[in-house]
């Protein structure tokens, strides 16, 4: 094994050594590929440590930084996971070191970017391969989690035989992987606007290198001289299209170079791809010094104006352009409407600013104020695809959070969630179609299983809530979605509200059912107590009981909620259900009505009454103490009525006790 023998290079290793030595001698031992990169990389002075906390903080299993040498693991992760993991982070140490930001083009640096990892990502793929017939765990443990690559992989290995014509098939996969190359491509495009609010004089400096497509992709193959990337795969059209997203983040940097002559042409802005080219250059015109004294002028008018009531606050230009785009959206689709109606009822709120700050989001949301704030420079399809997004999730109910509720109401109620915001943006895009065709194209870009769940559905029955039922259904077939819903709630630690209110932990619980009603009422069945909807993994199962131990040992509650026997969740009573009383379920049921005729839009007086039928019931109803005490002294203090028979027997009774009284008086 050479270098392998001891990777640590002591006798004596503490047990995390001992776990990362033994997954790594399983690497090497079962794929030639892993053991020629792993080898490369310790020859090169790589260091392998555990850092569950900094890979939580990056959400991410592992990371490289080549500057130091360092390769790092989180330890919340299976052995599959994390054995084709340190593959991918080595071959990251053994790649040539990336161009430098501050003196490259825009191309050349998000381009680099995206060659590396998707290099990373095929090596990792040809070592699990070679793995499948020792340790089958760690292929399917790859192919679940990154299809994209894994697929059109196999398939070639399958074809061909030639482990270089499938590399260059998953580095394909990777170049279309959609959303998840379009994370790496938003933090690169960050990174670069952050550079340009440097000095003019520093900025100068910028730009003055580019590398050609081809010595990318040469750079690539002289890692390990396998020669598997071909010719012009960095000219692909995957390879250089750029997102609306990059565009507005590198413009916005732009936006600070007032004066400064800029070199750089490697992007298309018209067609929103990238150019294989290096200069250009940008200049931008100053307004006159009586320009800006004259706007102020005007403004300050318009201010005194508005101050002594002389006249109202005009809207300004953003504000009318969302007036104009929220009444456009709701006229095109009814879900749309119901929805922001309802998000509004919860306090949303939603306005419009313009942003200078390299590390602002196109849009944020504050939990706080539940405010949804959209940047002035995103397009109108962005704003709108935003909008969609927020309005879905603000109308829900609110959720119980993790320590509050048991580990699996907290995992179930959120991935309900998460499935029915989805199902809702189908439904309105779909609707939209009509009116705006490129915005239901992109919603269906992004999550095609959904889409075309929704617009089967609906297209056969007719009825928006049908295709609405498919499409929260179709989200659990995603097992890498349903994965990233259970992550964001097992990182969400709320220990410290714990210890404050030990009362408050693990005492809410909701059932399956309960929490569908709650979240998705529009679903037939008992789903959520489907074996698909109780269905996780055995890593998340792990992370999940740990986080379940914890709350335990903070509040003295147990949490009998999964069944790791069975490995799934279970859908047990840790709360009692009780029998709710007449009043309630009177309620519930106009509650019911409400909601079915809100859903599948028949007669809008049915609809209007129905509501105003369940608001005087709201107000009628009193609190359950309240009314069963009244209950009590009401049968107290209250006769009940006789019947005429029982009016009679009482009298033959009191007629017999009277004979009875005048026998014995006589016997006497």
């Amino acid at each position: 094994m050479g270098t392998l023998s001891n990777v640590f290079g002591k006798k004596n290793l503490t047990p995390d050594e001992q776990r990362l030595q033994a997954m790594i001698d399983k690497a090497c031992k079962n794929s030639p590929t892993a053991k020629a990169t792993i080898e490369k990389a310790l020859a090169n002075g790589m260091k392998l440590k555990w850092d569950t906390d900094g890979c939580r903080k990056i959400n991410a299993i592992g990371y490289c930084i080549q500057s130091d040498k360092t390769v790092a693991l989180s330890a919340d992760y299976s052995e599959a996971t994390l054995i084709s993991t340190i593959i991918h982070e080595a071959r990251h140490a053994n790649q040539p070191a990336e161009p430098d930001a501050k003196s490259h083009d825009m191309r050349t640096i998000i381009q680099w970017n995206r060659a590396i990892e998707a290099d990373a990502m095929t090596t990792q793929a040809l070592a699990a391969y070679e793995m499948r017939g020792t340790n089958p765990e760690v292929w399917d443990d790859f192919k679940s989690h990154f299809s994209f690559v894994a697929t059109p992989f196999e398939e070639e290995m399958k074809r061909s035989g030639n482990a270089n014509n499938a590399r260059q098939a998953g580095f394909a996969g990777w170049m279309n992987s959609g959303s998840y190359k379009g994370g790496y491509d938003e933090s690169e495009a960050k990174y670069i606007r952050k550079l340009m609010r440097l000095r003019p004089d520093q900025t100068n400096q910028m730009s003055r290198r580019a590398l050609s497509t081809q010595e990318i992709e040469d750079r690539i193959n002289s890692v390990d001289n396998s020669g598997y990337l071909r010719r012009n795969t960095m000219q692909s059209p995957e390879a250089m299209a750029l997102s609306l997203r990059d565009m507005y983040e590198l413009k916005q940097g732009l936006k600070g170079l007032e004066g400064v002559a800029y070199n750089d042409k490697s992007i298309d802005w018209a067609n929103g791809r990238f150019r294989n080219t290096k200069m250009v250059k940008v200049q931008r015109k100053e307004r006159g010094f009586f320009e800006k004294i004259g706007d102020k002028i005007e403004q300050a008018v318009d201010d005194v104006q508005i101050a002594v009531g002389l006249k109202d606050r005009p809207k300004t230009k953003d504000e009318q352009r969302l007036n104009l785009l929220l009444n456009n959206m709701s006229k095109a689709s009814p879900e749309f409407k119901e929805q922001l109606k309802l998000a509004k009822a919860n306090g949303l709120k939603i306005e419009v600013k313009a942003s200078d700050d390299e590390f602002a989001e196109w849009s944020s949301f504050d939990r706080k104020t539940n405010t949804l704030t959209l940047d002035a420079n995103m397009t109108n399809q962005e704003m709108m695809r935003a909008l969609m997004n927020r309005t879905a999730w603000s109308a829900q109910p609110e959720a119980p959070s993790i320590g509050e509720a048991d580990m699996r109401t907290s995992l179930q109620y959120y991935r309900a969630q998460n499935a029915d915001a989805l199902a809702s943006q189908a439904c309105m895009a779909e609707q939209m179609r009509k009116d705006y065709p490129e915005l239901a194209d992109s919603f269906n870009k992004d999550y095609p299983d959904i889409a075309q769940a929704y617009a089967n559905a609906a297209d056969k029955n007719g009825i928006s809530t049908e295709g609405k039922e498919a499409a929260f259904k179709a989200w659990f077939d995603n097992s890498a979605r349903v994965r990233s819903s259970d992550t964001a709630v097992l990182n969400t630690d709320n220990s410290e509200w714990a210890k404050d209110n030990k009362d408050k932990v693990l005492t809410k619980a909701m059932t399956a059912e309960e929490i569908q009603n709650r979240v998705a009422f529009y679903v037939s069945g008992n789903f959520m107590a489907s074996e698909k909807a109780m269905a996780i993994d055995a890593e998340t199962m792990s992370r999940a009981k740990n986080e379940a131990a914890r709350y335990e040992a903070i509040s003295g509650n147990t949490d009998h909620s999964l069944d790791t026997e069975n490995g799934k969740l279970a859908d047990t009573q840790t709360v009692k259900k009780e029998q709710k009383p007449w009043y309630k379920r009177a309620l519930d049921s106009i509650h019911r009505e409400v909601r079915l005729l809100r859903m599948n839009r028949v007669d809008r007086k049915a609809y209007l009454a129905a509501e105003k039928r369940r608001n005087e019931a709201t107000k009628r109803i009193e609190p359950k103490q309240s009314l069963q005490d009244k209950l009590k002294t009401f049968q107290r203090n209250t006769v009940a009525p006789q019947t005429k028979q029982a009016t009679a027997r009482q009298d033959f009774n009191k007629q017999l006790q009277q004979v009875r009284i005048n026998r014995a008086i006589a016997s006497r």
